[in-house]
């Protein structure tokens, strides 16, 4: 997550890239530099979108891609596996957008997230891949998957594996 703040005035923008619930506290200092009490919020970051996949890993600078696809679809096989090289495929072919994955975020040099989302899914099966594209240095990462279903907070499938640079997992 991100945390954009401005001296120029009182507006602060918090970027959540990740479902979950967040605590955001403030403190303020005065001219005197007196700091107040703290006052906290939570906030939860619920998905628009009916599915929503993630993927995030354990090491700073690995490039690790996360890939949705029709099922038994290849690798990088457009436009029936979404991912970095095709990040918005037209799965129903009527244009419409609703059925069709959208790659919310690449995250190219360490941790993630990574998120590819459906708004109305059609009915049927699909395939939840994980590429180690490069390691950067980083090695052996640990990779996780989590599929969140029509606003859930809770994942309704997680898992974690260990992968080697060019490794691809079939989760």
């Amino acid at each position: 997550s991100a945390f954009l703040s401005s001296l120029a005035g009182p507006t602060t923008v918090l970027a959540v890239d990740a479902v979950g619930t967040y605590e955001v506290q403030l403190r303020v200092t005065n001219t005197q530099d007196t700091v107040s009490a703290p006052a906290s919020c939570a906030i939860q970051a619920i998905p628009d979108e009916e599915l929503v996949v993630e993927l995030t890993w354990d090491t700073p600078n690995a490039d690790v891609d996360l890939h949705l696809a029709l099922a038994d679809t290849p690798v990088f096989d457009a436009p029936g596996d979404a991912c970095w090289c095709n990040p918005s495929p037209d799965w129903s072919g009527q244009g419409n957008g609703a059925d069709d994955p959208e790659r919310n975020l690449d995250d190219r040099a360490g941790y993630g997230p990574e998120n590819i989302a459906i708004r109305t899914p059609a009915d049927g099966s699909y395939d939840v891949r994980v590429h180690y594209y490069d390691d950067h240095g980083d090695g052996t990462v640990a990779a996780t998957v989590r599929v969140y279903v029509r606003g859930s907070l809770t994942p309704v499938y997680e898992r974690s594996r260990l992968l080697d640079r060019d490794q691809v997992w079939y989760a």
